[in-house]
């Protein structure tokens, strides 16, 4: 039953569809809303050009708005999809959960939170 709910999921067919016409949210703006958590107010609002969609569904995120010292170095923002069915692609139709990681220089999360992400709709 679980399976069968994640291959008729909004998040699915967004992502077939994302496949279909050749949509990527790589080089589109991605913004954060809606953060809980402890680091909340980090993440809130945070947005950020999408350089690469890896292999695991994760999206990465360098150079954003985030880059401050109390940040740890911070060097990247991680951004993998909260729920099953749900990927990168499925960002071309709706907003999606994510786990976000701010990353240091040594590829440790520094700040972790749960969050919406969107991407803009218009490239800027």
């Amino acid at each position: 039953m679980r399976r069968a709910i994640e291959l008729l999921s909004i998040g699915k067919a967004a992502d077939l569809l994302a496949r279909v016409v050749r949509w990527s949210p790589v080089g589109r703006t991605l913004i954060l809303h809606g953060a809980e958590g402890p680091s909340a107010k980090r993440f809130t609002g945070l947005t950020g050009r999408v350089d690469s969609v890896d292999n695991s569904g994760a999206i990465v995120i360098s150079h954003a708005n985030f880059e401050t010292k109390e940040d740890g170095g911070a060097c990247s923002l991680r951004l993998t999809p909260r729920h099953k069915g749900w990927t990168a692609l499925s960002l071309m139709l709706v907003r999606i959960a994510v786990v976000a990681e701010l990353v240091g220089i040594d590829g440790h999360a520094r700040h972790t939170t749960i969050a919406m992400a969107s991407i803009r709709l218009r490239r800027t």
